[in-house]
């Protein structure tokens, strides 16, 4: 309920007016003849708003103004008069008051007109009252932010600045209040430039301005930038966001810009991708080392092997030097995949370059052929290493101990996903047939014992071997997430 009090010494107009007012739902009406009366009664009661005529008796309009401001009451002032002069207009304004012209008129309007009237006036004061407070909360608001923070109107005027801002610009904030941001970008560029909140939307204009790393969204940007002469000359690496300001009638009101010092940042990042590469440089030479070591002993053992008479010591030392040729081989491409920070392989290109150049021995005449089907993937080095040696000794052992002798012979092999965590390696040929009494999980022969041994213990897996017709072995091992997701962070 709206507490009102209405001045008037005209009784028909008073009781009109008190009679109006008491009818409309949400009104509760005091109504006195004098300023005198008037005074006493604010005094004694608290009114919403005060309704009086401008020819009010002892007084006039202006003075009874002034004595109400003088004591303090700080309510809506509403004055009815017929008149509308300047000097009337003027001298209400000056006592922050309300004029109401016209006391005459149909009533109905009238009243309407009172009742939108007070309720306008009610609503400003309302919102006058509550705007420090507001304002104080957005300062502290602000104030709280960890990022040098400022806020401009629609004209570039700035009417919030942080303590950080501050710091960074050397200008204090009181100072700034009203001035045109502009101040800002000569403190941190020695010129007048166009500051992110400038750019927001004019995107295309930022990297002409240095900025990096910029990106945008309706009304707000961000993107970082060098700033040479920050903090006297020192410098130093920043981001800022800024974006538009929007009041209830959905128009730009304003705008807010943040600015973070990364310069930190920047720094441990530099420190850190130094650190990488001469991890990088470290690892590169150990590789480097470890391929040369072995190309070292795959020349001693072929010149062994020249040397020797006997063949099966040949056969026996050709089989040594597949297994010495494939591990140098996976450093080898790990060497050349500089991406990967020469810690893995893809898969695809090592069985793809490793498989026809392996040096088999086989007791029939062979012709072999391959076909080749192997998932996109990396690994580490030691998987890689032993899928190499895997498929080394499987191809042997499927040559040596088969009881077939066509003369063209292809080996189909394939790599894929299979299921959650688990890879699947397939080697078949409908060429070959293996002896009867020939296992690869129970065979004494170096080879097969070889290659169950880097299944089960190196991979954790499991072989499983299928005859006739032909040949078909499938080796199943894990595979972790963290290979999967490394390989596409190496290939994305």
């Amino acid at each position: 309920m709206m507490q009102v009090l209405v001045v008037d010494n005209e009784n028909p107009i008073l009781d009109i007016n008190k009679a109006d007012l008491e009818n409309n739902p949400g009104f509760s009406i005091d109504a006195v003849k004098s300023a005198h009366d008037a005074l006493e009664r604010m005094k004694s009661s608290r009114y919403d708003v005060v309704i009086f005529n401008y020819q009010i008796p002892e007084t006039d309009g202006p003075d009874f103004l002034k004595t109400v401001r003088n004591g303090g009451f700080e309510m809506p002032l509403i004055i009815f008069t017929g008149r509308s002069s300047g000097d009337i207009v003027r001298g209400t304004l000056n006592e922050r008051a309300d004029l109401f012209p016209g006391t005459d008129g149909d009533p109905g309007a009238r009243l309407a007109m009172f009742t939108g009237l007070i309720r306008h006036v009610l609503k400003m004061k309302m919102i006058e009252k509550e705007l420090p407070e507001v304002s104080r909360q957005f300062r502290n608001v602000t104030e709280f932010l960890p990022d040098a923070t400022f806020v401009i109107d629609s004209g570039g005027r700035t009417i919030v600045s942080n303590s950080e801002m501050e710091k960074m610009t050397g200008i204090p904030g009181q100072q700034m209040l009203g001035k045109d941001h502009s101040l800002y970008s000569e403190a941190i560029y020695g010129e007048k430039r166009p500051m992110l909140v400038d750019l927001i939307d004019s995107m295309d204009d930022c990297a002409v301005f240095g900025y990096k790393n910029i990106q945008s969204d309706e009304g707000t940007i961000s993107g970082e930038v060098h700033l040479p002469l920050i903090y006297g000359g020192k410098g130093g690496h920043f981001w800022g966001k800024a974006s538009l300001l929007y009041g209830a009638d959905g128009n730009v009101t304003g705008a807010i810009e943040s600015i973070r010092d990364v310069t930190e940042l920047r720094e441990y990042e530099r420190c850190l991708y130094e650190a990488l590469e001469e991890k990088n440089i470290i690892i590169r030479e150990v590789h480097h080392r470890v391929r040369n070591n072995l190309q070292i002993i795959s020349a001693l053992v072929q010149l062994q092997q020249s040397c020797s008479c006997d063949e099966n010591l040949k056969s026996e030392l050709e089989k040594l030097n597949n297994r010495i040729f494939t591990m140098a081989a996976a450093y080898e491409m790990l060497l050349e995949n500089k991406d990967a920070n020469y810690c893995r392989i893809n898969v695809k290109n090592l069985v793809n370059t490793l498989i026809p150049a392996l040096s088999i021995p086989h007791p029939a005449p062979y012709r072999l052929s391959f076909d080749l089907n192997i998932f996109d993937e990396y690994f580490d080095l030691d998987t890689s290493v032993s899928v190499g040696l895997i498929l080394n000794e499987l191809l042997s052992c499927m040559l040596m101990h088969s009881t077939r002798t066509a003369k063209d012979v292809t080996i189909r092999i394939s790599m894929e996903r299979d299921g959650e965590g688990m890879v699947k390696l397939t080697a078949s040929s409908g060429d070959l047939e293996l002896s009867g009494d020939f296992e690869i999980s129970c065979s004494n022969e170096l080879g097969a014992r070889f290659l169950s041994l880097i299944v089960e213990k190196n991979l954790k897996g499991d072989i499983g071997m299928t005859r006739g017709p032909g040949i078909t072995v499938i080796i199943r091992f894990a595979y972790s997430r963290s290979d999967s997701a490394a390989s596409k962070a190496i290939q994305g």
